[in-house]
């Protein structure tokens, strides 16, 4: 609760209620998603799912110097304006409407992967 009240200056339960339930289940979903990642895939490709963070933030960091940090300011942007605090007022429901698309998108994912897996 602290965390949304320091994020949010928001003092009210249902709005930490609401916030908290989703980001948590963003968390789950997101959990479920890279387990099924592991589990769909053989060894040497679980290896590169491993190394993809890695690679990954590598390859943002040269573009972003590349692009003389644009890159990163239209990120900072977009997730300020997705979690709610791009008014004078931050609103906890925009983040939460934000956070539940995302897990919904990542279910979809999870369907896919799923929808076929084979019991090991």
């Amino acid at each position: 609760m602290v965390m949304y009240i320091q994020l949010y200056k928001d003092n009210t339960a249902i709005g930490a209620a609401i916030w908290f339930f989703v980001a948590l289940f963003l968390l789950l979903v997101l959990g479920w998603f890279i387990s099924m990642l592991y589990y769909r895939s053989s060894k040497q490709m679980a290896f590169v799912i491993s190394l993809a963070p890695f690679v990954m933030s590598g390859l943002l960091t040269i573009i972003n110097q590349a692009t003389k940090g644009a890159l990163f300011d239209s990120m900072i942007n977009f997730v300020v304006t997705a979690m709610g605090f791009s008014g004078n007022i931050p609103n906890p429901y925009i983040g939460s409407i934000s956070m539940l698309l995302i897990s919904v998108i990542i279910c979809v994912f999870n369907y896919l992967l799923i929808r076929r897996a084979q019991i090991k």
